[in-house]
C-alpha cells in the first residue's frame, strides 16, 4: 500500500467518525441553515472520496477528503459543531 493510499484510509477512517459523531452546538437555531449546508457539502466531499478511494484515484480521494476536514474544522473554530478527532484530548 502506497504512502498516499494509506493517508486516504486513515481519513476516511477518522473523517466518518467525526461525521457520525459531530453535534451542532446549542442555541444556533437562526444559522442552522448555514450550518447544514456546510455540513451536506462536507459529506459530499466525504463521498468523493470513498468514490475515488474504490476507483484507486487515491490522491484525488485524499485531497477531497482533507477538504471535507477542513469544512469541518472551520465549523468548529467558528463554534458552530462540536466533535474531537480520533487522540485529541479534550480541552
Amino acid at each position: 500500500m502506497s504512502d498516499v493510499e494509506s493517508k486516504l484510509e486513515k481519513y476516511l477512517e477518522d473523517t466518518g467518525k467525526v461525521l457520525e459523531e459531530l453535534s451542532v452546538c446549542g442555541a444556533l437555531a437562526a444559522g442552522r441553515g448555514e450550518i447544514s449546508d456546510v455540513l451536506r457539502l462536507a459529506r459530499s466531499y466525504f463521498q468523493d472520496a470513498q468514490h475515488f478511494q474504490r476507483s484507486g484515484e487515491h490522491l484525488v480521494g485524499l485531497v477531497a477528503v482533507v477538504y471535507c476536514s477542513g469544512l469541518l474544522d472551520a465549523l468548529r473554530t467558528l463554534g458552530l459543531v462540536s466533535y474531537r478527532w480520533r487522540g485529541e484530548v479534550e480541552g
